[in-house]
């Protein structure tokens, strides 16, 4: 764990976390990400987001709660996240509440914004936090020897954060490679698909472009609940229908995330 965090410190320096936090806040990067969190999904998506269509009815005046799992060791998502004072105000109307200009379409809601970060597997700058293993189901914590290289076990996932899954209408995985080592995480978003309705979108990184989004939904679904789950095929199809992926590389650029300096 300090070796690790060492070496992590000579590669995310305080140079660049104070660059990544000075751009963030200089271009907008932030709320630009938050106000356009939908903005890289296609219209035939848009149009059939349970949650784009229930935002858009539900008009202004709306909260919107965005929690980030930061799943990195270190704080550069938070540095460039985080809603400073250039970038955001707690009060901007003289008559209203309203602080956060939700984008879809054409459209702008005028709502209000709550931001939290956690990071679940220890962060760069507490070592002793920083966790390594990976998830196996059914183990028994009490007797079970490789308990002690699981990660749920550590964070106590179940008690901590299975709450969180409950309300979640809207669930983002970006910059992750949906492996069987976070399988906790994942089986929990597939449960709250299946059970309260919510809806996932996978940002895939890829040198394919084109690459099949039907294959992307696939290995999430095996990495969360198995490929032996006793789900039947068309409940899974009917799943997959509340999944979108969004294909993306160094050349196609995204707009959650987008780190881009205007020039001059």
């Amino acid at each position: 764990q300090t070796l690790f965090s060492m070496f992590l410190s000579n590669i995310v320096t305080t140079e660049v976390i104070k660059e990544i936090g000075s751009n963030a806040t200089k271009y907008n990067w932030a709320i630009n990400s938050l106000e356009n969190i939908l903005g890289d999904l296609d219209t035939d998506s848009l149009q059939n987001m349970n949650f784009s269509k229930n935002v858009i009815k539900n008009g202004h005046h709306q909260l919107f709660v965005f929690k980030f799992y930061n799943f990195n060791y270190t704080s550069l998502l938070d540095n460039y996240i985080d809603l400073d004072r250039q970038q955001f105000k707690p009060v901007i109307y003289k008559t209203s509440s309203n602080n956060f200009h939700f984008k879809i379409n054409n459209d702008i809601l005028y709502s209000n914004v709550i931001l939290d970060i956690v990071h679940p597997n220890g962060i760069q700058s507490i070592p002793k936090s920083i966790l390594f293993g990976y998830e196996r189901k059914g183990y028994n914590e009490f007797t079970d020897e490789d308990r002690f290289f699981i990660k749920s076990y550590w964070t106590r996932a179940d008690i901590r954060y299975s709450s969180d899954f409950l309300n979640t209408k809207l669930f983002i995985i970006y910059g992750m490679s949906i492996g069987k080592s976070d399988s906790w995480w994942w089986e929990h978003i597939f449960y709250s698909l299946k059970e309260n309705g919510s809806e996932l979108i996978i940002y895939n990184y890829t040198l394919d472009i084109e690459e099949d989004k039907e294959q992307v939904k696939q290995r999430f679904i095996n990495n969360s609940i198995g490929e032996d789950s006793n789900i039947s095929t068309s409940e899974l199809n009917k799943i997959k229908e509340h999944i979108y992926v969004v294909n993306f590389n160094d050349q196609n650029d995204t707009k959650l995330f987008n780190m881009e300096m205007p020039t001059v």
